[in-house]
C-alpha cells in the first residue's frame, strides 16, 4: 500500500490514497520509505564516505 500520511497518533495513521483515506492501526505499518529526491539526496551523501572507506582499507 502507498500513500501519504494525512494524520498520525500513538495508535493510528490515516493515510492519503487515490482520493480515499484509509486508517491502519500504527502497529501494522512494517515501514516508511523516503521519496525518490530524499533517496537520492541521502545517497549523494553517503557516496563520498564509502570513497573514504576505500581509500583508507
Amino acid at each position: 500500500m502507498h500513500g501519504t500520511i494525512d494524520s498520525l497518533d500513538d495508535q493510528k495513521v490515516v493515510l492519503r490514497c487515490a482520493n480515499a483515506k484509509l486508517t491502519f492501526d500504527r502497529n501494522a505499518i512494517r515501514g516508511v520509505e523516503k521519496k525518490a529526491a530524499e533517496k537520492h539526496e541521502a545517497s549523494k551523501e553517503e557516496a563520498p564516505a564509502a570513497k573514504q572507506e576505500k581509500a583508507e582499507e
